[in-house]
């Protein structure tokens, strides 16, 4: 039932939003600016909504449909047969979570990459993209045509291009374009078609996140017996800005504010076991921008590390008061089309899904840890 008028604010009612297979949580019960929430196993996704917003009229956005009831559905992968010069078995109109499947090239080719493949959970293919490719004397190898895209380009020859494009509702995350150098390298690196509901692990994130981390930061050992703790040599610019953006909007939980401050707390606190300062620029935004750290105190030797996590650690979410850029796109209801233009001209490889906050702060365990950065010897 809606508003008898636009001037009267109504909250919104539980009728034909609850879910088969699945629940859901609201982050304001059935208030006006609510975010309903639908929760699935592992393995499935909501359908047709991921998420719905109550309106001030009391209505919910996108409204639930009669004839078409929410459920969790099982997680697709994207089709494979889109490689070149082989077979693909067995030959499915669609693919879901456990399949598996087959390559192998024609005569006269060669297979590199995965030979078997399991469509998981995430919506990702295991392994890597199988390659059915034979020495042409090109600078470069075949690239490859990753699940669900369509390659423009075949000539691999220095200075020559491939292009790529994600068939159906399928969008693309990586580069669109690349680019054959003289070394034999393609520039960029390789993309992936994503559904709605396919998502990065933790794992998978700090394995590429990473690696741009260690680019930065090398490990060295101290030839100082009396220091135990390890040193980081900022080895490009001499400089490490580091600026951290949160959406804290109305449709953000508080739990989830909480869980996301505390992986910046624990990412602060891990790049400094390492004996490095960087220059921190810290942003909660909604409606209103409240600064927490501001990058020019660093400039200016006006602020402490110790300060910073004070503050981090003291703000609320009630307050009412060409860089890199890496963004983790994390929730139900990913804006992608928002978001993924921020890393443009970053290499294509910049940008995570991830479908769980707290997945943040294993991320930054992974990442940053004795284990995963090179040690080097002075």
């Amino acid at each position: 039932t809606r508003c008898p008028s636009a001037e009267v604010l109504c909250d919104c009612t539980d009728h034909d939003i609850q879910i088969q297979g699945g629940n859901f949580t609201l982050t304001k019960k059935l208030e006006k600016g609510s975010l309903l929430i639908y929760r699935c196993n592992d393995g499935y996704y909501p359908y047709p909504a991921l998420t719905r917003m109550c309106q001030p009229n009391g209505s919910w956005k996108p409204a639930p449909r009669r004839f078409s009831p929410q459920k969790c559905k099982l997680v697709e992968c994207p089709d494979p047969n889109v490689m070149e010069n082989g077979n693909v078995s067995p030959p499915e109109v669609q693919y879901f979570v456990g399949n598996e499947t087959s390559y192998e090239c024609y005569s006269g080719y060669t297979l590199r990459g995965s030979s078997k493949r399991i469509c998981l959970p995430n919506g990702k293919w295991s392994g890597s993209t199988p390659i059915c490719s034979r020495d042409s004397g090109s600078a470069c190898p075949d690239p490859g045509v990753p699940p669900g895209a369509s390659r423009a380009g075949n000539m691999f020859g220095i200075d020559d291009k491939v292009r790529y494009t994600c068939n159906g509702e399928l969008f693309l995350v990586g580069s669109k374009e690349r680019v054959c150098l003289e070394n034999g390298q393609w520039t960029g690196t390789e993309p992936a078609c994503y559904y709605k509901h396919t998502f990065d692990t933790p794992r998978e994130v700090a394995e590429s996140f990473g690696g741009a981390i260690k680019g930065t930061l090398t490990t060295t050992q101290s030839l100082n017996d009396t220091q135990e703790g390890r040193l980081i040599r900022i080895s490009k610019s001499g400089t490490l800005n580091i600026y951290i953006g949160v959406d804290i909007s109305e449709s953000i939980e508080k739990e989830d504010f909480e869980k996301a401050r505390d992986a910046i707390i624990t990412l602060i606190k891990k790049i400094a076991s390492f004996s490095v300062s960087p220059n921190y620029e810290i942003v909660f935004f909604s409606s209103e921008i409240y600064r927490v750290v501001n990058i020019l105190d660093f400039f200016n030797a006006k602020v402490e590390l110790n300060k910073v996590i004070e503050d981090l650690e003291k703000f609320k979410i009630e307050s009412e008061s060409t860089p890199n850029i890496y963004i983790f796109a994390i929730g139900s209801d990913i804006f992608d089309d928002d978001l993924q233009p921020l890393t443009v001209g970053t290499g294509g490889n910049h940008y995570f899904r991830m479908s769980k906050i707290v997945e943040l702060k294993e991320t930054f365990d992974l990442i940053i840890g004795e284990s995963t950065l090179k040690r080097e010897s002075c």
